[in-house]
């Protein structure tokens, strides 16, 4: 995001955005660093608004999303942004 930043004067377009996260089966607490830096990232410093994040755990074969109740929460989070 720097180069693009850079470009565009530090002037980042307004946007929506969503983060969605695949693991294994670490604790949740394990997440949250990740959750907080990505809130500050893009509600801070790009003032964007993130409408959600989407935790699937268990996840160690790409077949495992589809299985995963985080896959219904990652549609729904689709479905339903406006």
């Amino acid at each position: 995001m720097y180069c693009y930043g850079y470009k565009s004067g530090w002037n980042y377009p307004k946007r929506d955005c969503a983060m969605l996260i695949s693991g294994e089966d670490m604790p949740s607490a394990e997440y949250q660093p990740l959750i907080t830096y990505y809130d500050l990232l893009v509600t801070k410093h790009f003032k964007w608004n993130n409408i959600g994040v989407v935790v699937a755990k268990g996840v160690d074969e790409p077949s495992d999303v589809i299985s995963n109740p985080a896959f219904g929460e990652a549609e729904a989070l689709g479905r339903d942004y406006k």
